[in-house]
């Protein structure tokens, strides 16, 4: 069957591909974390109704928690703050090695002189695609990104859903 060209090839990326794309998912587990404290600490504050005026809680400055956060939950508060402003401080260092990659990656430059691409996006593009010349067409780069339609025939009838989506 190899010999017939019948089995595909498998594609093996570079360790480089493969620290970059590390990288990429340290970025979505971070922000991921970073979410889930946020929602806690809203959680709290509605869980024991204290009314906050700020539409941003999560500034250095955060004297909303001096007005009206009962004793109990304050220390519990802290800590989420404080863990927040831990994984906004890894963030920062993430985000500064994933620039510096980019920069250095042409692909990457050229994906971000395109508008509505940062880094982030170009070098997630990058890594994950790993060489558009490895595809023999667009429609295998669009269905390896998940970005072809749903289609569902049956007889002549032909129905196009959504993207399907790849998990």
């Amino acid at each position: 069957m190899l010999k017939a060209g019948i089995i595909p090839l498998a594609h093996i990326p570079t360790q480089s591909v493969r620290m970059d794309r590390d990288l990429v998912r340290q970025h979505i587990s971070l922000v991921e974390q970073r979410t889930s404290e946020k929602n806690r600490v809203h959680a709290l504050l509605l869980r024991y109704r204290v009314a906050v005026g700020e539409k941003n809680l999560f500034r250095k400055k955060r004297k909303w928690l001096d007005n009206g956060v009962p004793v109990e939950v304050r220390p519990v508060l802290e800590q989420c703050l404080e863990h927040i402003d831990y994984l906004n401080r890894v963030l920062y260092q993430v985000d500064k090695r994933i620039e510096e990659k980019a920069v250095a990656n042409p692909d990457c430059v050229l994906l971000v002189s395109m508008p509505g691409v940062a880094y982030f996006s170009a070098l997630l593009i990058v890594s994950f695609v790993d060489g558009v010349g490895r595809f023999g067409f667009s429609e295998q780069l669009i269905s390896y990104a998940g970005l072809a339609p749903r289609i569902s025939q049956s007889g002549e009838k032909t129905i196009l859903g959504h993207i399907s989506s790849r998990e």
